[in-house]
């Protein structure tokens, strides 16, 4: 009976020590992490809105679950050089692989650009929804087009269900811009 609870006291007081070490390790790491995600999605702006002056989130919209389980996690309203205004809404969908994170570009009623963060699509299929020659066919792409893969939008061969994941997020999150914010409560 003693050897039970001296090898229970044993691995208890390892796995507390081993947590607290993790815990300062993250304390440390976190926020130069969240520095790097902030980099990341400034440098994406400026790639999707290049005459950019600033952007501001919009908190009112953050962690917002809208169709498809889409998750809108937050909306930046973006101030541009020629005194007109853009959108990002950064927001999480389902693709082939898992959770897709991704930032969307809405200015009028088009699309301006699409910038992947994160994904977990099939390497060298799937994951060619991060590649230029995919997302710059929905640049200018009017949000009351239908976005039907192998119609209006150009699929990646082999990975139509990442294909459509994307094109089916612009559109139902452009849906949700339109209806909330071009056309709504501004």
């Amino acid at each position: 009976m003693k050897n039970i609870i001296k090898s229970g006291l044993t691995v208890f007081i390892i796995a507390t020590i081993g947590t607290l070490l993790l815990a300062w390790v993250y304390s440390f790491t976190n926020p130069k992490i969240e520095e790097q995600k902030f980099l990341t999605i400034k440098n994406a702006i400026e790639e999707i809105f290049p005459n950019q002056t600033e952007f501001n989130e919009i908190p009112e919209y953050k962690n917002k679950v809208i169709e498809n389980n889409i998750n809108i996690i937050t909306i930046y309203k973006v101030e541009l050089q020629d005194g007109k205004e853009g959108f990002i809404i950064r927001a999480t969908y389902s693709g082939y692989g898992g959770k897709v994170e991704s930032l969307f570009g809405y200015q009028d009623q088009n699309c301006k650009g699409v910038y992947v963060l994160e994904h977990s699509e099939t390497p060298g299929l799937g994951s060619l929804i991060t590649s230029k020659d995919f997302t710059n066919q929905f640049i200018n792409k009017n949000l009351k087009d239908p976005f039907i893969v192998k119609e209006d939008v150009q699929a990646i061969t082999g990975a139509t269900i990442s294909s459509r994941a994307i094109s089916n997020a612009i559109k139902i999150i452009g849906k949700f811009y339109l209806e909330n914010i071009y056309g709504g409560n501004k």
